[in-house]
């Protein structure tokens, strides 16, 4: 994608932990309001209270996984056949380019 000078894109991106059971659960990512994708979110037993956790904490359980991780799938994701979720953000940077 060209851009001119000055010009700005505005990407927003939103989390949604979903919890299906008190030691399973996954992440919706959203850019923009729109679904990118679904992940699996790393859920465990916290023992030490000083661990960092995300989301909610069920019976003792909780995700270890942060936010930044999902999103950086985006970009970093090793995996072939993940283009899908670069040509639905590349779609969701075209439709947020502001026009004059």
């Amino acid at each position: 994608m060209y851009k001119e000078k000055n010009e700005k894109i505005t990407l927003t991106f939103e989390i949604e932990r979903v919890r299906p059971s008190v030691t399973q659960g996954g992440a919706s990512l959203y850019c923009n309001g729109e679904l990118i994708g679904n992940f699996g979110d790393n859920i465990e037993m916290i023992t030490e209270e000083t661990r960092k956790t995300y989301g909610p904490k069920i019976g003792g359980y909780a995700s270890t996984t942060a936010p930044e991780k999902f999103i950086s799938a985006l970009f970093f994701n090793p995996y072939r056949g993940v283009d899908k979720y670069r040509d639905k953000l590349r779609a969701i940077m075209e439709s947020s380019r502001k026009e004059p």
